[in-house]
């Protein structure tokens, strides 16, 4: 069976170029897999741009930081 638990923000950046903005952040994310915690830390990148006043994502990056706490 396999658990999951929420994930933590931090580190998060924001620039805002018109109607274009980046935010980055690390992100921290725990899984339970049968017997086996699995904790695992990323860093993510999102383009938003705002299309009729509202603001949307379109682009994202995912790059794992390889930092793996097994328990």
């Amino acid at each position: 069976m396999r658990t999951s638990h929420p994930s933590c923000k931090e580190d998060l950046k924001v620039r805002a170029y018109g109607d274009t903005a980046v935010t980055s952040y690390r992100i921290a994310t725990k899984a339970k897999f049968e017997e086996t915690e699995i904790n695992r830390e990323f860093c993510m990148t999102n383009v938003w741009m705002k299309r009729e006043g509202r603001w949307q994502i379109v682009a994202r990056h995912t790059a794992n930081l390889e930092r793996e706490k097994d328990q």
